[in-house]
């Protein structure tokens, strides 16, 4: 489940947390308005739903705030770090 709360019009631990007791094993945090410091507390919120729930999180663009929350992925676009230097960064977990 990717979180989107201009479409769900729910917080983003609301949605995630919503999903997750529904049987979801992946969320993705995807945020686009917020700042980074905004972003790290709505991440590490959802980073604890997932352990909770044994599943998978991956957060959109933000390389540094993955590795801050352990995060199981990141989603890059296009415009974004390129692959090879975001493996640098994260190492293969």
């Amino acid at each position: 489940m990717i979180t989107d709360r201009a479409v769900s019009g729910l917080s983003h631990a609301e949605a995630a947390i919503r999903t997750l007791k529904a049987g979801a094993r992946v969320i993705q945090l995807r945020e686009k308005k917020l700042t980074k410091k905004e972003i790290c507390k709505e991440a590490l919120n959802i980073r604890e739903l997932t352990l909770r729930y044994r599943a998978l999180f991956i957060i959109n663009d933000h390389v540094d705030i993955a590795l801050a929350v352990w995060a199981d992925g990141v989603h890059l676009g296009q415009d974004d770090m390129p692959i090879h230097e975001a493996r640098k960064i994260l190492g293969r977990r």
